[in-house]
């Protein structure tokens, strides 16, 4: 009988074993694969944290670009506002130089229209100057033609020497008459 208490603990003692021995390999296996799903997780999170870092870059670089795009819009904006008073500056003293220039343009037509009116008043009288003259030069051929008659009729009728004084004296004045409107003319 002790050899079958021997025996019945020594059967207890190889379950025991087998039975650690089994625990043992879940345990293992359980730590194997909690080591794998760790490595796992810790590839995981390695990746989470490098996709951090990238996304913090990211954020970083566009909280830059903001920042450059807040300074370029306030320089747009003061670029915009100095255009803007140019312009205003600029409308300001066109406006100004236009009135001035419509104001001299006004002027000038006025004096235009006064000096095409003395030039219309020298051409009028320039024709009635010409119309004088036509008139003078037919007047001084009528009185060269009677003349001319005279003379004739002078050298065909001697008459008194008063008669003749007379007509000398008018013959003396239309040939006169003659020369001042050939200078004239």
């Amino acid at each position: 009988m002790e050899g079958m208490v021997r025996f019945s603990k020594l059967k207890l003692h190889i379950h025991s074993i087998i039975a650690e021995n089994k625990a043992l390999r879940r345990h293992r296996e359980a730590e194997a694969e909690f080591s794998k799903k760790l490595q796992e997780l810790q590839a995981e999170l390695a990746s989470r944290d490098e996709l951090q870092r990238k996304l913090e870059t990211k954020m970083e670089n566009l909280e830059n670009d903001n920042i450059l795009l807040e300074k370029k819009q306030k320089e747009l904006r003061d670029t915009l506002d100095n255009l803007l008073k140019s312009r205003d500056a600029f409308i300001k003293a066109h406006e100004g130089s236009a009135c001035s220039l419509k104001n001299a343009i006004i002027v000038k037509d006025k004096q235009l229209n006064v000096l095409s009116n003395k030039v219309q008043r020298h051409l009028s009288l320039f024709d009635s100057i010409e119309k004088e003259a036509e008139a003078l030069k037919g007047t001084v051929g009528q009185y060269s033609t009677a003349f001319d008659h005279l003379k004739c009729d002078i050298s065909k009728n001697p008459q008194t020497s008063e008669d003749q004084s007379g007509e000398s004296t008018r013959v003396g004045s239309v040939l006169l008459s003659e020369r001042v409107l050939r200078r004239v003319s």
